[in-house]
């Protein structure tokens, strides 16, 4: 899960800040990530401060260049985000609390995050108080999930929370989010950010079933994530499911790690846990 800053934003105050790289890596600075998990995950997510937004499951692969050398951005540092901000021209220029572009231009946006969806909502509603504090004039916006969608998909946004795919690998997280084919095509790639050498990165990886080849790959897609915080990850979902055991038994726990018991049509695993289910005797 990361937050998206839309790179074509239509809003030309916005889009100036957000191409700004300082001004994304003082925005990542500004995110309180423990009190995501904690508080508004209730403690079932997995803290992301990964420069790379690599994720705790996918730490064999970690390139550690890449963390020794970003990973202060991805720390709460409410005083090390302000002195970026200063340093890059962002300035307090009317006086009313709110930092400007160093042009005088406004910055202002919303974070979209589907209505209902309280532990997003209120994660977005930690970053906002982390945002403000460092002068950065960001508020909520909860509209209905598919107009959210479409709003990621077509760039008519600003700011939003997001989410990514996961697979085997940590490639399809990165495909699926930077790839340059993927542009105005899925709400994955909502933030807009390609580069050539990244498509040929991502390109090679399954181009070779060399161990050693994909991790040097991985290293170097790794490093220019890193290095350019396209957006801000803070934390990886759980498998979210429930279930009641009052009348059937068998379904997949931690005690019964079976496969991915999540009810989700993207999940062929679920028909496992059917299978094991019984009703109780």
């Amino acid at each position: 899960v990361a937050f998206n800053f839309n790179l074509e934003s239509k809003h030309a105050g916005n889009k100036q800040a957000f191409n700004n790289l300082s001004f994304r890596r003082a925005m990542s600075m500004a995110m309180d990530r423990d009190a995501m998990v904690n508080v508004a995950g209730y403690g079932y997510p997995t803290l992301n401060d990964y420069a790379s937004a690599l994720g705790r499951g996918y730490h064999a692969w970690n390139n550690e260049k890449a963390q020794t050398e970003f990973g202060q951005y991805s720390q709460l540092n409410i005083e090390n985000a302000k002195a970026l901000l200063a340093e890059n021209g962002f300035k307090d220029i009317n006086k009313d609390g709110k930092l400007q572009n160093a042009d005088g231009s406004a910055i202002k946006f919303d974070i979209i995050v589907p209505n209902g969806w309280t532990d997003w909502v209120n994660t977005v509603q930690i970053a906002v108080e982390g945002l403000q504090e460092v002068g950065i004039d960001a508020s909520v916006s909860t509209p209905e999930a598919s107009a959210w969608t479409q709003a990621l998909i077509d760039g008519s946004y600003n700011a939003g929370i997001n989410a990514s795919f996961v697979g085997v690998t940590p490639h399809r997280q990165y495909e699926t989010a930077f790839h340059s084919r993927h542009k105005d095509a899925t709400r994955f790639s909502a933030t807009r950010f390609s580069t050539p050498e990244l498509d040929s990165d991502l390109d090679a990886f399954y181009a070779t079933n060399k161990a050693d080849e994909q991790k040097k790959i991985m290293d170097s897609i790794q490093y220019t994530i890193a290095k350019n915080t396209p957006y801000i990850p803070v934390f990886n979902n759980p498998k979210w499911y429930q279930y009641n055991t009052a009348r059937f038994a068998g379904f997949f726990s931690a005690d019964n790690p079976g496969g991915n018991p999540v009810i989700h049509p993207d999940n062929p695993e679920r028909l496992l846990n059917l299978l094991s289910i019984k009703p109780r005797k």
